[in-house]
């Protein structure tokens, strides 16, 4: 299954998933929207992640932990 994953892929995902935890939305919607142009399909992981953020309007609530 990994195979699917190039090195490329996995870099943007680490790094939007950890500007995620650290409550940068912003950022991690601009890095994680590049995720699924490296392999042509849509990864769902990262479709949820923006999915969920997106309900909040990209910006991470108040009491995020890591919230900046």
């Amino acid at each position: 299954m990994r195979c699917m994953y190039n090195f490329n892929f996995l870099k943007l995902y680490e790094e939007g998933l950890q500007l995620y935890l650290e409550g940068k939305w912003p950022e991690a919607k601009l890095q994680l929207s590049k995720v699924g142009r490296t392999k042509g399909f849509d990864d769902q992981p990262t479709f949820n992640l923006l999915k969920f953020m997106s309900k909040h309007n990209f910006c991470a609530p108040k009491d995020w932990p890591g919230h900046s």
